[in-house]
């Protein structure tokens, strides 16, 4: 069914808002800075433990593309990672 008009109008603002300030991104590049913050992360979380980063959406990456697994595997091969862009998400092999 087509509803002309019809908008969802719900937001998150506090996971966006502490996105921001927790990340500090701006237009993040997959292959540079997303990596990047998994392998920081896979430093100081234990092995086996999840990483997540939420709330990035495709706008807000420079090349408009999300990670691949075999990215996200190199970045944390002992964790499981959760990229998620909001509706939809990411994982590496550990992770799903």
């Amino acid at each position: 069914m087509v509803l002309p008009g019809l908008m969802d109008s719900h937001t998150h603002p506090l996971g966006a808002a502490l996105t921001e300030l927790i990340t500090r991104f701006r237009r993040w590049n997959p292959s540079a800075d997303v990596l990047a913050y998994f392998r920081a992360r896979a430093q100081a979380v234990p092995a086996g433990g999840w990483i997540v980063l939420q709330q990035v959406f495709i706008t807000r990456l420079r090349e408009r593309r999300y990670p691949t697994r075999a990215e996200l595997d190199a970045a944390a091969p002992k964790h499981p990672v959760i990229f998620r862009t909001g509706p939809d998400a990411s994982f590496n092999s550990a992770g799903g």
